[in-house]
C-alpha cells in the first residue's frame, strides 16, 4: 500500500515538475537561448532533489520517528547545495546565464512545491479522518 502511495506522489511530482519544465523551455526559446544550459542545470538542481525527496517524505508521512524529518532537513539541503552550485556558475558565466538559472530554479520549485504542498495536506487529512475511526 504505502508503495502505492509513493509512486503515485512520485508520478505527481513528476508531472508538476515537467509543467514547469515545459514553461521554461518556452521562456527560455524567447528570452534567453544562448544560456540554456543555465536555465537547465537551475531546473534541474531544484526538481530532482524536489521529486526524490518529496518521495521520501510520502513514504515517511505517519509513521513514527526521526525519518521524516530526515527527508526534510536532506531535501532543503540539497537543493540549497546544488542552487549555490548553479547559481555560482551562473553568476561567473554572467550575461542571461544568471537570469537563466534563476528561472530555472523557480520552474524547478514553485510548481513541485505546490503539487507537494497539496498532497501532504491532503494525505495528512485522510491519516488523520483514518485514525480517528480506528483509533
Amino acid at each position: 500500500m504505502r508503495g502505492l502511495v509513493v509512486a503515485r506522489f512520485a508520478v505527481g511530482a513528476s508531472l508538476a515538475a515537467a509543467s514547469g519544465g515545459l514553461l521554461l523551455a518556452l521562456w527560455v526559446a524567447a528570452n534567453a537561448r544562448g544560456a540554456s544550459g543555465w536555465a537547465a542545470a537551475g531546473f534541474a538542481a531544484m526538481a530532482v532533489p524536489s521529486v526524490a525527496f518529496g518521495a521520501w517524505l510520502a513514504a515517511e508521512l505517519g509513521r513514527p520517528g526521526v525519518r521524516f524529518l530526515a527527508a526534510l532537513v536532506g531535501g532543503i539541503a540539497t537543493r540549497f547545495a546544488l542552487t549555490a552550485v548553479a547559481g555560482f556558475g551562473a553568476a561567473r558565466a554572467g550575461g542571461d546565464a544568471r537570469g537563466a538559472a534563476l528561472a530555472g530554479v523557480v520552474a524547478g520549485f514553485l510548481p513541485v512545491f505546490v503539487f507537494e504542498m497539496v498532497w501532504l495536506t491532503r494525505t495528512s487529512a485522510a491519516l488523520a479522518r483514518r485514525a480517528e475511526t480506528h483509533g
